[in-house]
């Protein structure tokens, strides 16, 4: 277990950001998934932190945290942050589009 999100130094280390573990591995993931956005980790701790919004799915939560880019078709992306919930909330993945409402 690592004390922040800039400790995690392999994949099978973790953080827990607000009660949430991040793995190592869902960084590393994240990191090759978007290689177009700089400071990814930076936008994942925020949005896990303090998301522009929140979406609940069952029992999955998304934190949306905008990247202050547009869409092709005008809207606004979001980094998208999937967290499993339940006894030990986790990190799923990160994928990016508009907020579905």
């Amino acid at each position: 277990r690592r004390n922040s999100i800039e400790e995690i130094t392999d994949i099978q280390a973790y953080t827990e950001i607000r009660g949430i573990r991040v793995t190592g591995e869902r960084l590393r993931h994240a990191q090759y998934k978007h290689p177009e956005i700089r400071g990814v980790i930076e936008f994942i701790q925020r949005g896990l932190l303090s998301p522009d919004a929140i979406t609940d799915k069952g029992d999955v939560r998304v934190y949306h945290v905008g990247l202050n880019r547009i869409s092709s078709r005008g809207n606004p992306l979001y980094l998208n942050i999937a967290v499993r919930l339940g006894e030990s909330p986790f990190m799923l993945t990160s994928y990016i589009a508009p907020i579905k409402k």
